[in-house]
């Protein structure tokens, strides 16, 4: 489970730039399973978020996406929270598609929102 305190410190960090040693290391990630609705090419289509990490996230799906698309990411608890990336990587059957999703720079104060989501799907 996830603490109040450590969600804040990744955040924090989120606001403070990595130094050139921390940018090698692998980006921390939160595991969550949030459902969500995502935009491709003008079709919605739904998804469940796996991780979340500063740079991006895991989304898992059947929409068949390339990479470079760019995807829209809403959540679905009625604040339509929005964040936009471009597909980095895609993996797995066409019935269970893991997908990364790196976030566009432009959106990264939505990001405190989808923490608040992060830590309500550990919690309850």
């Amino acid at each position: 489970m996830l603490s109040r305190n450590s969600l804040f410190q990744w955040f924090q960090g989120l606001l403070d730039p990595p130094t050139p040693k921390e940018r090698r290391e692998a980006p921390s990630r939160i595991p969550l399973s949030i459902s969500v609705q995502c935009l491709h090419q003008g079709r919605l289509f739904e998804a469940r978020i796996q991780d979340l990490s500063a740079q991006g996230l895991r989304i898992s799906c059947t929409q068949r996406l390339e990479l470079e698309d760019t995807v829209e990411v809403t959540s679905l608890d009625g604040r339509k929270q929005l964040l936009s990336g471009r597909v980095a990587w895609v993996s797995g059957p066409q019935s269970d598609l893991q997908v990364g999703i790196q976030f566009n720079p432009s959106d990264q104060n939505r990001l405190e929102h989808w923490l608040s989501l992060a830590q309500a799907s550990q919690t309850g």
